[in-house]
């Protein structure tokens, strides 16, 4: 099974050769690529705000900072 990333690179790939698809094909993949990015950053986001103090540390990221990151929507970058 693929990985998110790979999905995601796969994705963009298509989207360099968009000129050659349908219009109907090309809204579905920018749809499928801001649908995966948004699962990335709600994931990457919750996985921040259960990260010990020490592994902040290892990051440069102080405890504030990891809240205010991981207190944005999904949506938000």
């Amino acid at each position: 099974m693929a990985t998110l990333d790979q999905t995601t690179y796969r994705l963009t790939d298509l989207t360099s050769y968009s000129a050659q698809l349908p219009v109907a094909s090309k809204v579905a993949i920018s749809i499928a690529h801001k649908v995966l990015i948004w699962k990335q950053l709600s994931r990457t986001r919750k996985t921040l705000s259960s990260l010990s103090e020490t592994e902040l540390q290892d990051i440069g990221l102080s405890r504030y900072q990891a809240r205010i990151e991981a207190d944005k929507r999904f949506w938000q970058r």
